[in-house]
């Protein structure tokens, strides 16, 4: 039977240092490491991929992102509103927006404070 008031000690044998020594509260004790090489590389991500794509798509020497400007200015060109709103939106950024989700064109009131103030015993 599992005595639940002692910490968990696995050992792969008797005469072996303690596998996983964790205190009390889980946290593992001094000098475990529980992964001490850390997380394996990834064999390849999506950002490498298409970092690699995009170069070889281009093999003038230029930037990817010189070709890929011109290509939405072309676009632009040709018509496309997405591409124009992608192109204003990056160069002045967003147009800003009006909201106003709590007084339904009200004025609001200042806000009240309330100050609990005890005074000193003397």
């Amino acid at each position: 039977m599992i005595d639940p008031t002692k910490p968990l000690v696995i050992t792969d044998s008797e005469d072996k240092k303690p596998v996983d020594n964790r205190r009390p509260n889980g946290q593992f004790g001094a000098g475990n490491n529980a992964n001490p090489t850390g997380r394996p590389p990834k064999e390849w991500t999506w950002k490498q991929q298409l970092a690699e794509a995009v170069e070889e798509a281009f093999k003038d020497g230029k930037p990817a992102k010189y070709h890929m400007a011109r290509a939405m200015v072309k676009e632009v060109l040709t018509g496309n509103v997405q591409a124009f709103n992608a192109i204003t939106n990056r160069m002045d950024g967003m147009p800003l927006q009006a909201t106003d989700i709590t007084s339904q064109g009200e004025k609001l009131q200042a806000p009240l404070v309330v100050m609990d103030v005890k005074p000193k015993d003397k």
